[in-house]
């Protein structure tokens, strides 16, 4: 069944729902309508009933709804709270995986956008490509739409909307479980929306000592990064085998502050860029990457304090999603603020980042940094809610012991 011709209405389904113009209004498609409280903060928007949906007339019941419950009670969130709904309230009553046509899915959306209202709905995860594109206006797929915190629409104004995998696209490839389970994170996790850093770069030895003074009598934590003519997250040789183009520095959320090349070919500014380190608390990404390219540099006895790649692996084991930028984009709504170097650099594990106008490769240095803060905290929070969520209470017995 891949083509529908628009059949006479034989009933109106929804009051708010085009059905006059809707190819699924007959009697081979079956009704399941919206289901919650009348008032929801958190509404689950799906694609369209399941088997079990039009058994029980109910969404969200079968294979899928479990492994939904799941998810909701990692995050101790109750579904007795939310609404419950589809893009499109109609299925056909023989072949439930059947995907309703453009022309249901634009009947039924003045439906969906008006019960989202009526509920006063504040977030939303859209379950799937149909329902975030349904919701969004767009033909955008959802493996790129849930990239980031959240998304909005003009037609729900101060909604959040969250597009992720549908439960049932888990259940066929579990490979797609853990970035659904990361999505619901963003509904119990606030991420503010993007907002581009500051960057200001001291090239000169002069200009760097000046700012390194003024820096260490103010701040004790800062993240670091450094740039060499390798990238730490495509090869896996050593830092101190290549020239030293850049270090990057945050000491406050937003200002990333990078030593340029020439900066750091003066003996001052690296030892007093040392001194300073030594009394700070650092933060890296991949931290045993740049100390081993500072430390032939006389950055010695540096205290790494954290580092998000390894927060990063205590939150989630699946490989190859550690990676800074990755994180930067999934987790904090960045851009791929790396496309633009790949001109200059190549791609894959050869890529050199020494023929990179220096302009850019310092932006980027800073971008580094200041995302490494930004994913510190969010990690940071996220494990300290993990061990509120699986450590019990330690009370005291009844004969004062503990």
């Amino acid at each position: 069944m891949t083509e529908l011709a628009i059949q006479p209405s034989r009933q109106r389904r929804h009051p708010l729902a085009a059905c006059e113009t809707c190819p699924l209004n007959t009697d081979e498609f079956g009704f399941v309508p919206s289901f919650g409280p009348e008032r929801a903060r958190i509404a689950l928007v799906g694609q369209n009933p399941g088997r079990n949906e039009i058994k029980y007339g109910k969404p969200f019941i079968g294979p899928s709804g479990k492994l939904l419950d799941k998810v909701l009670a990692a995050f101790r969130l109750r579904r007795e709270e939310m609404f419950i709904t589809n893009a499109c309230l109609c299925t056909a009553k023989d072949n439930p995986s059947f995907s309703p046509p453009p022309g249901a899915v634009q009947a039924c959306r003045p439906r969906l956008i008006a019960e989202l209202k009526d509920h006063g709905v504040e977030k939303i995860m859209a379950l799937g490509g149909t329902a975030a594109q349904s919701l969004l206006r767009t033909k955008t797929g959802v493996t790129q739409l849930r990239i980031g915190s959240y998304r909005e629409t003009d037609d729900l104004p101060g909604t959040q909307i969250i597009p992720t995998f549908h439960p049932a696209a888990c259940l066929r490839s579990s490979a797609s479980f853990p970035s659904m389970a990361n999505d619901f994170q963003k509904l119990v996790t606030s991420v503010p929306p993007w907002q581009e850093p500051i960057v200001r770069v001291f090239d000169t030895p002069k200009g760097a000592l000046f700012a390194i003074k003024r820096l260490r009598l103010k701040y004790r934590r800062a993240v670091v990064d450094i740039e060499t003519d390798l990238d730490k997250e495509k090869s896996y040789d050593h830092a101190n085998n290549f020239g030293l183009l850049c270090i990057g520095v945050c000491v406050q959320k937003g200002v990333g502050i990078v030593f340029g090349e020439n900066a750091c070919k003066s003996k001052e500014v690296l030892e007093t860029l040392t001194e300073w380190f030594r009394e700070c608390e650092l933060l890296f990404q991949n931290g045993k990457f740049d100390t081993g390219g500072l430390y032939p540099r006389g950055f010695t006895g540096l205290w790494i304090a954290r580092d998000t790649m390894f927060q990063s692996y205590v939150l989630d084991e699946r490989s190859g999603i550690h990676g800074l930028k990755y994180n930067a984009v999934e987790k904090l709504g960045a851009p791929r603020y790396d496309e633009e170097l790949d001109q200059y650099t190549g791609k894959g594990k050869n890529k050199r980042f020494g023929n990179i106008p220096r302009r850019l490769l310092y932006i980027y240095n800073g971008y580094d940094v200041t995302c490494t803060w930004d994913l510190d905290e969010f990690f940071t929070a996220e494990i300290n809610r993990e061990d509120a969520l699986h450590l019990e209470p330690v009370r005291p017995r009844a004969d004062g012991e503990w």
